[in-house]
């Protein structure tokens, strides 16, 4: 409580003393409450804000929910983000620092019982910061030719598990993982 009020009034709450009133931080929600009188007109205002604490670090995320349908036979393209938790842009310097890296590998299996690894690909970021483009052509990715073992494996696909790595400069990384 103030005595007197002029204004504005700055206030710090440290985290520890959050994390000590709650076992999780993650999405919690403060609420801060601030009461302002006024001595002459004897009235009391009040004004109220609620802040929600976010976890700092990066989360990547396949866009589109999971799992998707693929047609093993036609191309398709996916897109994967990178952001913070709360869905904010991570800094340009991150997106475009040479040393970032988004990674996709891979499994893919067929009802016949055969499984091939997808290729470690390195994708590059689209004209949207933060947003990769992953184009899926199976029978170009997995080096299928038109042999007729070949298009039995494709034809029998029964799922596709990608999963996606992304490495920034400081040497943080995140990884989502989508299902066709």
């Amino acid at each position: 409580y103030l005595r007197f009020f002029n204004g504005t009034f700055d206030f710090k709450f440290p985290m520890h003393e959050l994390r000590s009133l709650v076992p999780n931080l993650q999405n919690m929600e403060v609420l801060i409450i601030a009461r302002v009188g006024e001595r002459f007109y004897d009235e009391i205002i009040e004004g109220y804000s609620i802040a929600r604490v976010y976890n700092s670090t990066i989360k990547v995320s396949f866009m589109g929910g999971s799992p998707q349908v693929i047609k093993p036979m036609m191309p398709m393209t996916t897109y994967i983000v990178a952001e913070y938790h709360d869905t904010s842009k991570l800094p340009n310097e991150v997106y475009y620092d040479p040393s970032t890296t988004m990674e996709v590998t891979g499994r893919v299996e067929s009802r016949n019982g055969g499984t091939r690894d997808y290729p470690i690909t390195n994708l590059r970021m689209t004209g949207q910061p933060g947003v990769w483009e992953l184009k899926i052509d199976l029978r170009n990715d997995l080096n299928l030719d038109d042999s007729r073992q070949s298009k039995d494996f494709l034809r029998e696909v029964s799922k596709v598990k990608l999963t996606a790595n992304f490495i920034d400069p400081r040497g943080d990384r995140a990884s989502a993982d989508i299902l066709f």
